[in-house]
């Protein structure tokens, strides 16, 4: 997640900072309908993988946008066959070398914990296992809510949450209850920046944060604005 490079009369962060996650055990809840978002954090633990030498995987339907942005590197899942046969040689290996991506998961029904179940699937365990024994697990779903009501299981296991601007349910849900928002020009989706918000649940500790542009060597900017 690289500084802001907005221009200097912007209202949005100025400084040269730098927002560093070190992804040994923790892993990552995006939230939102800009799918810059996710788009950029899936380049970055595409990144995380090659400089670390590890296996890069992603799960979701065959017909989401986002695949298109996957590198060559990566292994794509898009059945329910192949999704839990990968999941369960990652459990039975064990080496914890993978880097795993999910997105859109809740499509799945069988990988779904309806809040309430007494006794979840096995699928559900599998997708709750394979979460928590990722070297890094970045998980994606356009609304909180339905993370909270179908996917319970994930949010003790991932305390960064990274959140598009202008989804204020989303906002809601992902920031402390402690926390208040000013609404300022950041708050205002933008064509040229990707602005999110992010916190770590473990800590508290929260804030603005302006995304990389996703890059595909094939296709240059995949979201590239007009």
């Amino acid at each position: 997640m690289h500084k802001d490079r907005a221009a200097s009369d912007a209202d949005s962060l100025k400084d040269d900072g730098l927002v560093s996650l070190t992804p040994n055990g923790t892993h990552i809840l995006c939230t939102g309908s800009d799918l810059r978002v996710p788009a950029s954090v899936l380049c970055s633990a595409a990144r995380f993988a090659e400089q670390e030498g590890l296996s890069l995987h992603i799960f979701c339907v065959e017909s989401h946008p986002l695949l298109r942005l996957c590198p060559e590197t990566a292994t794509v899942y898009t059945t329910l066959a192949a999704q839990r046969e990968a999941l369960s040689r990652q459990l039975r290996e064990g080496q914890n070398r993978a880097v795993n991506v999910f997105l859109e998961m809740s499509a799945e029904k069988e990988f779904t914990q309806p809040l309430g179940t007494l006794r979840p699937s096995a699928d559900a365990a599998l997708l709750k296992n394979a979460v928590a024994h990722s070297r890094l697990s970045v998980v994606f779903e356009r609304r909180c809510k339905i993370v909270r009501s179908e996917l319970p299981q994930i949010l003790a296991l991932a305390p960064i949450h990274i959140t598009a601007v202008g989804d204020s349910e989303n906002l809601r849900a992902a920031l402390p209850d402690t926390a208040r928002i000013t609404a300022t020009a950041f708050d205002v989706p933008q064509k040229d920046s990707i602005h999110a918000y992010y916190c770590n649940r473990d800590t508290e500790k929260w804030g603005k944060v302006v995304l990389f542009q996703p890059f595909s060597p094939c296709q240059g900017h995949l979201f590239k604005s007009p």
